[in-house]
């Protein structure tokens, strides 16, 4: 049946056009002619999320001769990639996804964990669950008492409103599902379309009246820096089509045929070249990169700016020289700068996902995706204008839980924490940022409400289900990834170290445990419920069900720090100005610089770094 979902969407959006998508400007092939007569005021590598915003910020000024590399294609007007629910589908496809993946971590069964990363215009703003939200103003305030003055709370909140263009629901609407909010907290004007989901299934319905059971709040506005409680996320989509709205689309395409605006897709970077190689700070030059296996070189008279994620940014700062030297050495790579915090401190969201069947009557999606007659009728409502119905599905329902609210020995809990931070044997201690971490603690776990069928057994397609996806928010594992070869072409191993800190694991156990215990349990959810149906009877002990978590993680692709915004002497990798220490003009703009991993999902974080980043460079002239 996902078949003709994908079928009859692909007929349906073939006259799909979006702003310009079809005034199509040079091809890559005759840019790549044009490069040994040009000098480009900036190159940006990566074409993702935080990298069209640059592009397209940097090109504002005319006299910016703006150069993008990426290394994917286009994928415009993509039925894969725009049909809200059909989120997923592309993951583990090459043409889409880098198909990254982590070396056996031992602290979890040895198993082996995908990373999904776009790989495309967009990056994974064109593949993720357009869930738009916000961590809480604590978090946000820790990267400042990291060392980084303008970006605590205050000084990103202009940024993510800036990237936002929100539009409110409809009263009616808002009424049966709570959907509230505050108008002082949102943007209106910015590239990116957001607004509360229009079809939300009635499986979800329990989320908030079983929530009030628990003694859990409902929070009327989670976009003012509190975010512990039940409630609605906004979506990235346009609220016309129902399509998802994302970096190609919002900032890209609307302005993709400035004169001084440069996009190769298809290019692989491979390397930062330098001016000053033997310098105190090495200036860049030039980058090469890999088109149709020939490589080419672009010159710059400005800056370097990688906008590549936290896998593909450190990798080519290692690749051209800055890391580790030793590490380095051993891959054949010629030491520049002595930076051993690139690649370091990653930290990553994981998840697990629990299903139950529901009773007869309860709707869910997986009775439009099992029913050729409810879907024709649903892509008839989505070819509607304003869009509405099943396809435009995006999550939304989020309970972010206290630690208070899964054990009742929480503060010995957190003595535990400090202990293992202090005495774990796999590490030398703690690290400032941890100690923040653990003071500052406030949503350690959120659990994700989705009216369908998610995990990996074969569902019964004559049932209803409901999944709960339960999140480890903040991790205090730290893993890493580095190159283990000089050829650009390889990827690098990719080690984040779950469970590294057995904290992590006892609170993504208690969290599971609550899932089936408490909010599986109360009412209303327990009247709608028939039982378990994953992970199910063989998880059933505390033993079995903690091998379960271990051995069943899943990644969000939500990774941080392996380009720290932080002091050198603290092993940062950039300075409160994205600049890469030990360099006169390389930057990076993206999530690798956020020192610290936060609660919720960082799209609009990235959105807002992106823009803020802009402001800085612009700033210097």
């Amino acid at each position: 049946m996902r078949f003709l979902v994908s079928f009859s969407c692909l007929i349906l959006l073939s006259s799909l056009k979006l702003a310009n998508a079809n005034s199509n400007p040079p091809q890559s092939g005759d840019l790549v002619k044009e490069l040994k007569d040009t000098t480009f005021s900036f190159i940006i590598v990566g074409g993702g999320t935080a990298g069209l915003v640059i592009a397209t910020r940097l090109s504002e000024i005319r006299e910016n001769r703006v150069l993008l590399l990426e290394a994917g294609e286009e994928h415009f007007d993509d039925p894969l990639i725009m049909i809200p629910s059909k989120v997923g589908l592309v993951y583990g496809n090459p043409l889409y996804d880098w198909m990254y993946q982590t070396i056996p971590q031992v602290h979890s069964s040895n198993i082996r964990v995908n990373f999904t990363r776009g790989k495309m215009l967009g990056g994974c703003s064109a593949i993720n669950a357009m869930i738009w939200d916000r961590a809480s103003k604590v978090e946000y305030d820790m990267i400042s008492e990291l060392g980084n003055p303008g970006w605590d709370w205050d000084g990103l909140l202009p940024y993510f409103k800036k990237a936002e263009n929100f539009t409110p629901p409809d009263p009616v609407f808002s009424r049966k599902w709570n959907l509230t909010f505050d108008p002082s907290t949102r943007g209106f004007s910015g590239p990116i379309n957001t607004f509360f989901p229009r079809f939300i299934t009635d499986a979800e319905l329990p989320i908030e009246p079983a929530a009030l059971s628990l003694g859990i709040n409902i929070l009327p506005e989670p976009m003012n820096g509190v975010t512990t409680g039940t409630w609605r996320a906004e979506a990235s989509v346009d609220p016309i089509t129902g399509t998802r709205t994302y970096s190609a689309s919002g900032y890209f395409i609307p302005n993709r045929r400035r004169p001084n605006l440069k996009v190769i897709t298809g290019a692989h970077a491979t390397r930062i070249n330098w001016a000053t190689p033997k310098s105190a700070s090495l200036t860049a030059s030039s980058v090469t990169f890999s088109y149709q296996n020939q490589s080419y070189t672009a010159r710059t008279s400005r800056e370097v700016i990688l906008s590549a994620g936290s896998i593909g940014s450190p990798q080519l700062l290692e690749l051209s020289g800055i890391g580790e030297p030793g590490r380095l050495r051993a891959t054949g790579v010629v030491p520049l700068v002595n930076l051993p915090g690139v690649g370091e401190n990653m930290q990553d969201h994981i998840y697990l996902i629990l299903s139950y069947k529901l009773k007869p009557g309860v709707s869910s999606l997986d009775e439009f995706f099992n029913n050729s007659t409810l879907l024709q009728e649903q892509l008839k409502l989505f070819a509607a204008r304003p869009a509405s119905g099943a396809l435009t599905y995006t999550a939304s329902g989020l309970t972010f839980l206290r630690i208070q609210d899964l054990f009742a020995s929480s503060e010995s809990l957190i003595q535990t924490l400090r202990t293992q931070l202090v005495d774990n044997p796999r590490r030398t201690g703690p690290t400032k940022q941890q100690k923040l971490q653990v003071d500052l603690v406030t949503s350690l776990n959120s659990v994700l409400t989705q009216g369908m069928h998610l995990t990996p057994d074969v569902a019964d397609p004559s049932t209803a289900y409901v999944s709960f996806l339960v999140l480890l928010q903040q991790p205090f594992s730290r893993g890493s990834t580095h190159i283990y070869s000089a050829n650009p072409l390889q990827g690098p191993l990719i080690d984040p170290n779950y469970f590294d800190v057995d904290f992590d694991l006892d609170v993504l156990v208690g969290a599971a445990q609550f899932v089936r215990d408490k909010i599986s349990k109360s009412p209303p959810w327990a009247d709608v419920i028939v039982d378990e149906n994953y992970p199910g009877l063989n998880s059933s002990t505390p033993a079995s069900l903690r091998s379960w978590v271990k051995s069943s993680i899943q990644s969000q692709s939500h990774t941080t720090g392996t380009c720290s915004m932080q002091p050198r002497k603290e092993r940062g990798v950039v300075d409160p100005n994205l600049k890469v220490h030990g360099t006169s003009n390389v930057r990076v703009v993206d999530l690798s610089v956020m020192p610290q991993q936060f609660s919720g999902h960082p799209q609009a974080l990235v959105y807002a770094i992106a823009e803020k980043a802009a402001d800085i460079i612009k700033a210097t002239g």
